[in-house]
């Protein structure tokens, strides 16, 4: 039964409603300031939930909650749902129904477009970005050193130039080159008047709209103008097609899983200008308020840039140092629990409820989730939750507080309609604020400014400007690119002819992932196996693995939680195993390497967790203690990599013995090897004829790569079964060739042998 407690509001005007209690140029801090109003003073620890109030817009009513405890209601996604209303009911006017603007899985395209895409999003994924990301911080950084220490850096525009050209760089492959224009390019100027004029409109009756002649006018030009880019893109990568595993190819040939459909070219534009408007707000907005609030505070700035010496010293900024700046990313932290750049979300009852144990809520009455409230909860935070003090926000308190208080920390949104792009946001925001921190000395231009606000669809510092003084020539010299030649280790392999025989014992692999975070994971597992004495068995989905666990070979499971549920390709595993006896799986041994993010602190690791525990209660035999990953660290490869090297195959091998581990020295020796021959062109042939294609057929469409079938005629004493491969040799363009050759100052008649013992091309992964 619902409670009839009365949710209390200003009392408003009866044709405006509370249009005049609310500052329509910053609608954040006129609600966080209202919401002070109805704060419940005073507050018990434990069992009061925070304010709660109501306002009108004309005859529309809106609840905002501003406490941890509500919040926390309200991120139940069984009891509330995302809402599309105010700024972004404007924005689908021009991006539809893109993953930020649709109403849900309602709409089919964004089932569709989440599934595609999410792989691409995944930590491993994002990590691959790190070069484009790195080479667009670079052009940053050589412009503030170029520029000099008195020239004031206009703070939110460098950075907004910076994450547009990112995000185009990483997702498209495509230059805006915005640090070498005055001007912006014409799609940017469309962007940032598309999304300045849907917050005026936002703001008005939708009676008066029309009367706006030539704001309309603008808006629907600027509309027409980001989606004419956006096809012409797609139709330039149609022409010109491309092999990058970037987000555009993933758009436009990417199949969805459950429904085996593609996305339309008008979803795929939608979705590119969503995540050019979504991702550079938000990021530019976390770094300019990242750098306002270190600068307020010189013992947080001195901390932070003290670490950035102690990790990188003088030298270049990798992948890998990002994981090991936990002061820095604290730092971000506190950025954003502070000023999170997405201020609020609205949501709505599924059906009649109650809020807090009392009061009354219909469904589909919009309700504010204000983080900016929410992450100042006293409660939470205590009673500096107003000061900035990034010590409250390393890895052990933060995990902390999310667990005693879940959902404490939200700027990111919620659940399934989160932000997709959380973990390149992350990425970029640590990179760039590292490598600024290692060039230079930065101080504000003002000293005496004072943080003001100005919202769009985000929020960012206005009037915030900084100077940058080179620190030392050495810092800025490591951004030049360097001309040395490396030789890469290739992943080692189970393939090699003759190598599987020596290897008795098998491991079997199953992981369960949607994002393909876990299935690379076990990828590494077989490409190593080998070099740890083991040959590999079954491979596969863990739901490949119902009623199929091996009693015979040592099985390795690899899964992630999401929110709570197993992935799409474990769920009938999951399933199967829930429903076994307690003797069913006796003589099975097992390990589990499990991932989860602690954002869902409630159910965090809850599948891995789960697998690992019934197993051995079914009778299954535990091999190794449950390894454990939190995605939001971004340290998943390294977690994994510790628990194979130190943890797993150590076990394996003192069980089941396998063949002799490879040495360093022998595992060097599987190196790709690269050696300078002078030699005739026989060298060139290694041993391979000629053949004959006499069928060749293309069997895709003209929007798709291109896929042949070919039939070859072998040449005389050449024998070929099922199962062998046929090795091609390709021949380079000559004008590439001459390049090389300058490139590396060779001679016509030399010959670059290249080996490497891992699979090559020609040969398919075991998970593809």
């Amino acid at each position: 039964m619902l409670s009839d407690t009365t949710i209390p509001g200003p009392p408003g005007h009866w044709l405006i409603g509370n249009l005049g209690d609310i500052d329509v140029d910053n609608t954040t801090e006129s609600l966080c300031s209202l919401t002070q109003t109805y704060e419940e003073l005073p507050r018990p620890r434990l069992t009061s939930t925070g304010p709660i109030w109501k306002f009108h817009l004309g005859s529309e009513e809106r609840i905002v909650v501003g406490s941890q405890a509500l919040m926390d209601e309200v991120c139940d996604e069984g009891r509330f749902t995302k809402i599309i209303a105010a700024v972004l009911k404007q924005a689908r006017n021009g991006v539809r129904d893109g993953l930020g603007t649709a109403h849900g899985p309602e709409e089919r395209n964004w089932g569709i477009a989440h599934r595609v895409l999410a792989p691409h999003f995944a930590p491993l994924a994002i990590e691959s970005m790190f070069g484009d990301m790195h080479d667009i911080a670079v052009q940053l950084v050589l412009k503030w050193a170029r520029h000099g220490p008195e020239h004031d850096i206009h703070v939110t525009e460098d950075f907004t130039r910076l994450t547009l050209d990112a995000i185009a760089l990483s997702a498209m492959d495509y230059r805006f080159n915005s640090f070498y224009k005055e001007a912006m390019h014409p799609f940017i100027d469309a962007l940032t008047s598309f999304l300045s004029t849907n917050g005026d409109r936002a703001k008005r009756s939708s009676v008066l709209q029309p009367l706006c002649v030539l704001e309309n006018h603008k808006y629907w030009g600027s509309i027409e103008q980001l989606r004419r880019t956006g096809h012409a893109v797609i139709s330039a990568r149609k022409m010109h097609p491309s092999d990058k595993k970037d987000l555009l190819n993933a758009m436009l040939h990417g199949v969805d899983p459950e429904t085996g459909e593609r996305m339309t070219d008008d979803s795929v534009v939608n979705n590119m200008i969503t995540f050019l408007f979504a991702g550079h707000e938000t990021t530019s907005g976390l770094l300019s308020f990242t750098f306002y609030y270190l600068l307020s505070n010189p013992a947080a700035y001195a901390r932070a840039q003290q670490e950035i010496d102690d990790v990188l010293g003088d030298d270049a900024i990798t992948a890998a140092h990002l994981a090991k700046l936990p002061y820095l990313s604290a730092v971000l932290r506190e950025s954003l629990r502070l000023s999170p750049t997405v201020p609020a979300i609205a949501l709505a009852a599924r059906e009649d409820t109650t809020l807090g144990g009392k009061y009354q809520v219909k469904a589909n009455a919009p309700i504010i989730a204000l983080f900016a409230a929410v992450h100042r909860d006293p409660r939470v935070y205590g009673s500096d939750a107003d000061a900035f003090r990034p010590e409250r926000m390393l890895d052990e308190h933060f995990h902390r507080r999310n667990q005693e208080f879940p959902n404490c920390w939200k700027p990111f949104g919620n659940g399934m309609r989160g932000c997709i792009g959380r973990s390149f946001a992350w990425q970029q925001a640590l990179l760039v604020a590292a490598m600024l921190l290692q060039s230079f000395d930065l101080s504000m231009s003002d000293p005496s400014y004072r943080l003001k606000i100005k919202q769009t669809l985000t929020i960012k510092p206005d009037g915030f400007r900084m100077r940058a003084r080179p620190r030392h020539r050495a810092a800025l010299s490591v951004l030049q690119p360097t001309t040395t030649i490396t030789s890469t280790a290739c992943p080692p392999s189970t393939a090699t002819i003759g190598e599987d025989e020596a290897l008795k014992t098998k491991i079997d692999i199953y992981y369960g992932s949607n994002t393909n975070t876990c299935k690379q994971l076990a990828s590494r597992l077989v490409d190593n196996a080998a070099d740890h004495g083991f040959a590999v068995g079954a491979t596969g989905t863990l739901d490949a693995a119902v009623k199929g666990l091996s009693k015979k070979n040592p099985v390795v499971l690899v899964a992630a939680s999401y929110n709570g549920q197993p992935a799409s390709n474990a769920a009938r595993f999951v399933g199967w195993l829930s429903a076994l006896r307690s003797d069913e799986l006796a003589d099975v041994a097992f390990a589990v390497f499990g991932c989860g993010h602690r954002d869902w602190a409630k159910t965090f690791l809850r599948v891995p967790k789960y697998l690992d525990q019934t197993l051995q209660k079914c009778g299954g035999t535990r091999l190794a203690a449950l390894g454990t990953s939190d995605v939001a660290e971004g340290k998943v490869l390294s977690d994994f990599s510790a628990w194979e090297e130190h943890v797993l195959w150590p076990v394996l091998r003192e069980k089941y013995g396998g063949a002799a581990a490879r040495t360093a020295h022998e595992a060097a020796e599987r190196a790709l090897q690269v050696k300078v021959l002078v030699s005739g062109t026989s060298a060139l042939r290694c041993g391979l004829r000629q053949a004959r294609v006499f069928a060749n057929t293309t069997l895709s469409g003209p929007d798709a790569p291109t896929r042949k079938h070919l039939e070859i005629t072998l040449p005389l004493g050449t024998t070929y079964r099922t199962g062998d491969r046929l090795a091609i040799l390709p021949q380079n363009p000559r004008s590439v060739v001459r390049r090389a050759l300058k490139r590396f100052g060779l001679s016509q008649d030399s010959v670059l042998t290249v080996t490497c013992a891992a699979p090559t091309p020609l040969r398919a992964s075991r998970f593809s």
